[in-house]
């Protein structure tokens, strides 16, 4: 979720808000698990409006709930060999989403993965 200005910050953050987000941004960085095979936090890209391809690697073996909601303009998606879970809501309201390639290790996609997708095209199962 991004981060806003009622949100807290840790207490060394006193420069700009720029500066804080960063500084908010290294700490959850550093905390989070090396061994992470999952796009971590639920909607850690929700709202991003510029975003228009993605190519999910293999190394990562879920996408979590919402990760790519309401990024309006995402239009390719690409899921390398090795994910195997989508989480429920995790394109929702990607509309202009056309593409999408699920690879057979993809054993689960969750209901509602895709709801909202009106100009979703060609989803191509290997």
């Amino acid at each position: 979720m991004p981060i806003t200005e009622g949100d807290k910050h840790p207490k060394e953050c006193n420069e700009n808000r720029r500066q804080c987000i960063q500084k908010t941004a290294s700490a959850w960085r550093s905390s989070a698990s090396e061994k992470s095979k999952e796009i971590g936090l639920y909607y850690v890209f929700k709202g991003c409006k510029r975003l228009k391809s993605i190519s999910i690697p293999g190394s990562l073996n879920e996408i979590s709930m919402g990760t790519f909601e309401g990024c309006t303009s995402l239009k390719s998606v690409s899921i390398e060999s090795g994910v195997q879970t989508i989480g429920m809501y995790a394109f929702d309201n990607c509309i202009s989403l056309k593409n999408i390639v699920i690879p057979a290790s993809a054993s689960l996609v969750a209901e509602q993965a895709f709801t909202g997708c009106s100009r979703l095209e060609n989803v191509t199962f290997l």
